[in-house]
């Protein structure tokens, strides 16, 4: 029996942000490997002086930890290998924000 079935989704950039003067696709330039194993690095390229804050979340949106927050020098990469260790594998969301603006939520997949 073969059945004809419609399919319909609608799909919400993960690039749209609020109106901001950072510009994320500049600012993050990598997140490797991607999928992980037990650690990932986080490039990024904020200006000198912005405050960061790097949320993990699961699948669901639940809060998990937060994984760093500071303030930008102006190229870093950031490095997480302890703060991965308990995590199951999976699909996880990585945010990376300025304060009360979402610069960017990221899909990362542990293995």
């Amino acid at each position: 029996v073969t059945k004809n079935m419609n399919i319909q989704a609608n799909f919400i950039s993960l690039n749209e942000t609020p109106t901001s003067t950072i510009d994320i696709e500049e600012q993050v330039d990598f997140i490797y490997p991607n999928p992980f194993t037990t650690y990932f690095s986080l490039k990024l390229n904020l200006p000198a002086g912005s405050e960061y804050q790097i949320r993990l979340r699961d699948k669901q949106g639940r809060l998990i930890t937060i994984l760093d927050e500071g303030t930008s020098v102006t190229e870093q990469t950031l490095n997480y290998d302890e703060e991965l260790n308990s995590l199951k594998a999976g699909v996880y969301l990585l945010e990376i924000f300025s304060p009360n603006e979402p610069l960017k939520t990221m899909k990362i997949i542990k293995l």
